[in-house]
């Protein structure tokens, strides 16, 4: 008797046991289920903006001050409809669809890029040491506000300097700098820039660079990037070894004498945002940019000098 109220109670455990299972399989699929649902409806709501011709943000006309203005000026920019496209999705989307596209614009119009804005100074004293976070951070701010959420400020700063860290950066020693309000001028560094010419049409322009390559024998340094036609982007390629940078353009910084294609607003900001510019060189001396300047005159009409205070610190 007893044997068979253990074989009873056995089978009703994996009875049990199996149904358990079942009903927490077709939770986790429930879930995926409703996550895709979402997903699909809230691509319905940007493909309906799209139509309309209501799928774009204002105009930045101002650099806002300070954190809490970037805010502001986001909801000024970001239209009723699209306010209900950036509810429907996400947490954390919003700022992951728009980063090679607005958040590219706001970076460079916000003066992130080369930190000679009161804005990019502000941020980065809040412990914000890179633009590209800068703009993650307001967008994900900006998206859980306007759902009604908690920004979870201090959540998001950790995530970016644990980031930081793991990649070794000094994280602490440049906290605690700031802190201490330290300077920490060796972020940024004065070049010269050459430019032969500018253009909205990356083919008229890298046409041009392999004539300069052949007539003058200048070099050629690409930085294995190339025109990503769909993107419409001078760009790495989408997978390249730099996990950070792949599909997504990355910028010439750093001293030398060779031909490249930029992006001229990151040299100077009040340029077009898809303005091209066949760079000849970056100088740390201006006497050297000048004999530059004076060498290609001979041929080139449209050269041109750039001073700016360039971005030198980590983007890795």
């Amino acid at each position: 008797m007893l044997q068979r109220i253990i074989g009873f109670l056995l089978i009703g455990l994996i009875i049990w046991s199996c149904n358990s299972n079942y009903n927490q399989e077709k939770t986790e699929i429930t879930e995926v289920q409703a996550d895709s649902l979402q997903r699909v409806e809230c691509d319905n709501i940007l493909k309906e903006l799209r139509k309309l011709e209501v799928d774009t943000f204002g105009e930045v006309n101002h650099i806002p001050s300070d954190f809490e203005g970037c805010l502001r000026q986001l909801d000024s920019l970001t239209s009723n409809q699209m306010k209900e496209w950036i509810k429907c999705l996400p947490d954390k989307e919003f700022s992951k669809s728009v980063h090679h596209g607005f958040g590219m614009y706001l970076r460079n119009n916000w003066g992130l890029w080369r930190g000679n804005s009161k804005l990019a100074e502000n941020l980065y004293e809040m412990g914000i040491l890179h633009p590209d976070d800068m703009t993650g951070i307001i967008l994900n701010s900006y998206q859980r506000r306007l759902k009604g959420e908690d920004i979870r400020l201090k959540e998001q700063l950790k995530y970016y300097q644990d980031y930081w860290r793991k990649d070794g950066v000094p994280v602490d020693s440049i906290l605690q700098a700031i802190n201490n309000e330290d300077t920490i001028d060796y972020e940024y560094a004065t070049y010269f820039i050459i430019v032969v010419d500018t253009n909205n049409n990356y083919y008229h322009l890298h046409k041009k660079m392999i004539d300069l390559n052949k007539t003058f024998n200048i070099p050629i340094d690409t930085m294995d990037r190339s025109f990503n036609k769909v993107k419409n982007l001078i760009a790495l390629s989408d997978n390249h070894e730099d996990e950070i940078y792949a599909g997504d353009y990355f910028p010439r910084r750093f001293p030398s004498e060779n031909l490249s294609l930029e992006y001229l607003s990151f040299y100077q900001r009040q340029s077009g945002e898809k303005t091209i510019a066949l760079v000849a060189g970056i100088y740390e001396s201006e006497i050297s940019a000048d004999s530059s300047l004076s060498f290609l005159q001979k041929t080139e009409k449209r050269v041109f000098k750039i001073k700016t205070d360039m971005y030198v610190g980590c983007v890795h």
